[in-house]
């Protein structure tokens, strides 16, 4: 398990740790943040709770995957949302507090890919070097630290789009109420769309989405058979709909489609607004690698 800070520099990582029933994400967390158990079964296990207590405060958050979605203990964890049973799609809000949360996580999950080009973890290690390979993972987490390109840039862009996403956090989706419901739709192509909206380029996208979401993007429009249709709305002559986009989760027999809606401004990214009918509603940087 993994630590990293809000400024892109590994904290620290913590195990190897047993991967079964017993020894789940849920598990180990829980025992990392529990300061009132004393001992345990596995040493190094309580040397790193006493670590995390010594450095971190009751008031500290962390944000985890979806394997720590049901994990308690002393500090506030934050995880993406689920679609809870009998639901289809997550609620606008917490669309908007799972985006949230991916924006921080893609900087861990960026370092993890950039760790595993490393020969010795990219592919299945050797059971003879688990007794050291804490140690390893360390160093070359350290190196990472001090030799490579900051995963997170500490700029007034970077500031500002954080500061746009937390205040748009409890507003609902406009598209989804308006021109989603409609039926009003002339059928156009994709250089009609595109000449109703403003041009976009590459670092427009990336600020957009980031560069995790461009490259998603490409498992849509480079690797997978699209069949999709594009429309222009009647009376919202700068909203676009493309419908059938089939999803990158596809199965070969049945696969899933999704309509996207995409409202475009004159001032680029600030006037977007969009919706879809993929589970977050967000499946928008497709769209804008499209046009």
């Amino acid at each position: 398990m993994a630590i990293m800070l809000l400024d892109g520099k590994w904290f620290d990582i913590y195990g190897p740790y047993f991967s079964d029933g017993y020894n789940n994400d849920e598990l180990i967390w829980n025992t990392l943040s529990d300061d009132k158990v004393e001992d345990y079964e596995n040493k190094d296990l309580f040397a790193h709770s006493q670590q995390l207590h010594a450095i971190f405060s009751k008031n500290d958050m962390f944000i985890g995957d979806h394997g720590f979605v049901r994990c308690k203990g002393k500090w506030s964890l934050y995880t993406p949302d689920s679609i809870c049973k009998g639901e289809t799609q997550l609620s606008t809000i917490k669309a908007n507090q799972t985006t949230c949360i991916t924006r921080v996580r893609n900087a861990i999950e960026r370092g993890f890919g950039r760790l595993k080009q490393w020969n010795f973890i990219g592919s299945v290690v050797n059971t003879d070097f688990i007794p050291v390979i804490g140690s390893i993972m360390r160093t070359l987490c350290a190196v990472d630290n001090a030799y490579f390109s900051n995963l997170v840039l500490d700029n007034n862009d970077a500031l500002e789009r954080a500061q746009y996403t937390i205040r748009n956090i409890q507003l609902e989706n406009e598209v989804e109420h308006m021109e989603a419901n409609t039926t009003v739709w002339k059928k156009a192509n994709t250089s009609d769309i595109s000449s109703i909206i403003t041009s976009y380029d590459e670092n427009d996208v990336k600020q957009f989405n980031g560069e995790y979401s461009v490259r998603i993007a490409h498992a849509y429009l480079g690797h997978i058979q699209q069949e999709w249709s594009t429309y222009i709305h009647r009376d919202f002559p700068s909203t676009g709909k493309i419908k059938n986009m089939i999803s990158r989760y596809k199965t070969m027999d049945n696969p899933k489609k999704h309509t996207v809606w995409v409202r475009f401004g004159h001032n680029k990214l600030d006037d977007i607004a969009f919706y879809c009918t993929c589970k977050s509603g967000l499946l928008l940087q497709v769209v804008l690698v499209l046009t």
